[in-house]
């Protein structure tokens, strides 16, 4: 009489996982399994997870593609907004120094007018134009120059 295999009851945390492969497959797990002094079944779950993990490790590779490639982007973006912002800062500085050379002028031609008690008024409003940022300087100077046109 013939006797029956016992059949093994799984570890309820550790499920069995039967499946066929080929020869050549069978010939790599071997070989890994003994090199790593692992069993084959252990080795058949090590390779595996590592398939997992190579898996998860190219879609965050792929992620980091994409972010970089964003951050390129972003970066050419940012130097030409930086260009603009110099050439702007650029002209803005040769208009505050062409405010204050009309400034200048105005302190000059007013030394030379006659103009009594106006005189010291008119001094102190173009120190504090001096004060002002740069667009309250052109503001104020235009308007200045436009009440001076009317008067003429």
């Amino acid at each position: 009489m013939t006797r029956k295999a016992k059949k093994r009851v799984p570890k309820p945390d550790r499920p069995t996982l039967s499946t066929r492969t080929s020869i050549e497959l069978r010939a790599k797990l071997d070989a890994a399994a003994a090199a790593s002094g692992r069993s084959i079944a252990q080795e058949t779950e090590h390779q595996l997870e590592r398939a997992f993990e190579l898996s998860r490790l190219e879609s965050a590779l792929a992620a980091l593609e994409s972010a970089l490639a964003a951050i390129s982007r972003l970066e050419g973006t940012l130097a030409a907004m930086l260009k603009i912002t110099e050439h702007q800062g650029e002209m803005v500085r040769r208009q505050t120094h062409n405010v204050q050379a009309i400034a200048e002028l105005f302190r000059d031609q007013i030394s030379e007018e006659p103009l009594g008690e106006e005189r010291g008024e008119i001094m102190k409003a173009i120190e504090i134009i001096d004060g002002l940022p740069p667009d309250q300087q052109r503001e104020v100077m235009a308007k200045l120059m436009l009440k001076r046109r009317q008067r003429d």
